[in-house]
C-alpha cells in the first residue's frame, strides 16, 4: 500500500510504468501495438533517429574548439525521439523546456538512490522526510510537465485522425 503511494499522486496506479499485475499487462499490450503503429521498432522511426544525428552535429559544430558542457546534449536527441513518438512534437537544444527535464532526469539518476535497492526502507524514508524527499519533487516537476503536454492534446484532439501515442492513449 505504501510502495503504491510512493508511485502514484493518489494510490491508483496508472500507465505502463507504475502498474503491476493484470493491468500493467493490459498497458504493455496496448502500449506495444500502438507504438509500432507511430514506427516504433520499425525503419520508418529511422529518418526522425537521423534527423535528430544531424540536428546533434550541427550543434556540436557550434563549439568549434571551445569547451562546453555535455551533462545534456547527447539525452535530447533521445528525449525528442521519444517524445515524436508519444506527443507528436520535438524540442529545439535550446527550448528551455529541454533543458530543465534534462536536468531533473539528470538529478534524478545520479542522486544517491542506490541505497534503495540494498535498503527498500530507505525508500519511504526518503520520499517522507522533508529534506530527504528530493525525488519525489523531481517526479513530481516532471508529471506536471507531461500532464501539460496532455491537456494541450486534449485540448485539440481530433477523434478521427489520431496524430500520436497521446492522442490514441486519450480516444482509449
Amino acid at each position: 500500500l505504501i510502495t503504491r503511494y510512493m508511485r502514484s499522486d493518489n494510490g491508483t496506479n496508472k500507465g505502463i510504468i507504475t502498474t503491476d499485475g493484470q493491468a500493467w499487462v493490459e498497458q504493455r499490450r496496448f502500449t506495444l501495438k500502438h507504438l509500432k503503429d507511430f514506427g516504433f521498432g520499425k525503419i520508418g522511426l529511422q529518418g526522425v533517429i537521423q534527423g535528430e544525428v544531424e540536428d546533434l552535429i550541427n550543434h556540436l559544430s557550434k563549439f568549434h574548439n571551445q569547451d562546453f558542457k555535455m551533462e545534456s546534449i547527447f539525452g535530447i536527441p533521445v528525449i525528442n525521439i521519444l517524445w515524436t513518438i508519444v506527443a507528436g512534437r520535438r524540442f529545439q537544444m535550446e527550448d528551455p523546456k529541454v533543458q530543465r527535464i534534462m536536468s531533473l532526469l539528470n538529478r534524478l539518476f545520479k542522486a544517491k538512490f542506490a541505497l534503495e535497492y540494498l535498503f527498500p526502507w530507505w525508500g519511504l524514508i526518503s520520499y517522507c522526510v522533508p529534506g530527504l524527499n528530493t525525488r519525489r519533487k523531481i517526479i513530481s516537476e516532471l508529471r506536471s510537465m507531461f500532464r501539460e503536454s496532455i491537456h494541450e492534446h486534449r485540448a485539440s484532439l481530433d477523434t478521427n485522425h489520431p496524430r500520436d501515442f497521446i492522442d490514441v492513449y486519450l480516444l482509449e
